[in-house]
């Protein structure tokens, strides 16, 4: 009559009311679904699903190998670099100062 091996009745239950998540995709549609009744606001929904995506990737994924970085140097006039900030598309450059192995600051480019 009381098999341990088998969830109880509540913890039957509760699986059926709460729904949670088997996998990957249905915890994504639940997050949209709560999205869509303003539960979850479009930034939170971003944030979320970007640090799902992010879980799954490898450090090579998302970062640039040092030998391709776009450095700043600190005494860099600012008309000289502003073209090569736009021409990469990149969102963070290293500020150095003249020593790429002293990395002083980040300009944020977004």
């Amino acid at each position: 009559m009381n098999d341990p091996s088998r969830p109880s009745l509540l913890e039957r239950l509760s699986a059926l009311i709460l729904r949670e998540p088997g996998d990957r995709e249905q915890l994504v549609a639940l997050l949209r679904s709560a999205y869509s009744r303003n539960l979850l606001d479009a930034d939170a929904l971003s944030i979320i699903e970007g640090a799902l995506t992010v879980s799954e990737m490898q450090v090579r994924d998302i970062m640039i190998p040092r030998a391709q970085v776009d450095f700043i140097d600190i005494n860099e006039p600012v008309e000289s670099f502003i073209p090569r900030v736009i021409a990469t598309a990149h969102s963070r450059f290293p500020v150095i100062d003249q020593n790429r192995d002293d990395v002083i600051g980040v300009l944020l480019a977004k």
